[in-house]
């Protein structure tokens, strides 16, 4: 906590009427893409300042190309600023209470029904008016786009041979998979970090934050997302597939859950070879989203 301005934000903002005399300073997340920092004002109101880098500067044109026209909820925007690389927002300040924060059953059951509420009206408004062309561009993926995701991370990443084959395995048996996908799934909207930390409980019900990642696809990598926070927590797989289901009862969900979870492993391992390979944990997360990997190949094989 910070009785001041931090420094390296001063130059910043001084110039901006109200905020300049914040008398608290917060710090919520500072990461190696961005930092997080709940700022309360003279008047004992409170907002969120971030600031991110990489794929963090597209939150602020998420919620305008994405969320505004579908109609999903979001904090407000009070300021987007560039400096330099990043991306600064000033937002409307949510509340401090996560799923994270006490991750109960009731918690992850309710994030699991937000989650399947917003895929489907977002669904419903995509059928209805669609978007303008150069948007669906920039957010849509191609059936083929998680084949070029695979080969990316082949051709940059450091890998063993053990990860170089569950990645060849993905890629020759990815094909089949991901056209079934895109024959039985519907496009919608992925928040692409569906997890507890950015999920808000409020007076109304769980709502998402951090959309920086978001996407238009078919796959259910949230749920997938959504379920390894949950086991990771001690929460039943069924307390958050069973509210899920009950909204939207998905035919061979046990095949439509690990494909999701391995088309959203694909992207997150293409991001963090790309934007995030300046991480210095690249080389374990690699390991991990790997054997993940593997994991959801032999569920979608058994299912």
């Amino acid at each position: 906590m910070l009785n001041s301005m931090p420094p390296e934000w001063s130059r910043r903002f001084r110039a901006l009427p109200g905020f300049a005399d914040a008398r608290q300073w917060d710090c919520l997340r500072h990461g190696h893409d961005s930092e997080v920092w709940r700022v309360t004002l003279a008047s004992g109101g409170t907002l969120i300042a971030k600031r991110g880098v990489g794929a963090e500067v597209r939150e602020a044109q998420v919620y305008h190309d994405l969320l505004d026209p579908l109609a999903l909820q979001h904090p407000t925007v009070f300021a987007a600023l560039r400096d330099a690389d990043a991306q600064i927002l000033l937002m409307e300040d949510m509340g401090p209470e996560t799923v994270d924060s006490r991750p109960t059953a009731d918690r992850f059951a309710a994030a699991a029904r937000t989650l399947v509420d917003l895929r489907r009206h977002a669904a419903a408004r995509l059928q209805k008016n669609g978007l303008p062309a150069a948007v669906h561009a920039t957010y849509a993926l191609s059936a083929d786009a998680y084949m070029v995701s695979v080969q990316r991370v082949m051709d940059r990443a450091v890998l063993d041979p053990p990860q170089r084959g569950v990645l060849t395995r993905v890629r020759e048996t990815l094909p089949l998979h991901v056209e079934r996908l895109y024959d039985t799934g519907r496009m919608t909207i992925t928040h692409n970090d569906f997890n507890a930390k950015n999920l808000i409980v409020t007076a109304h019900g769980v709502q998402a934050i951090d959309w920086s990642h978001a996407e238009l696809t078919p796959h259910l990598g949230d749920l997938y997302c959504l379920l390894r926070d949950a086991t990771r927590h001690g929460v039943a797989e069924h307390d958050v597939v069973d509210p899920y289901l009950a909204r939207d009862p998905v035919a061979d969900s046990a095949w439509h859950i690990p494909m999701g979870g391995l088309c959203w492993l694909i992207r997150g391992l293409n991001w963090a070879w790309d934007i995030g390979s300046r991480m210095p944990d690249v080389i374990p997360v690699t390991a991990a989203m790997i054997r993940a990997m593997a994991e959801c190949l032999d569920r979608m094989e058994y299912s």
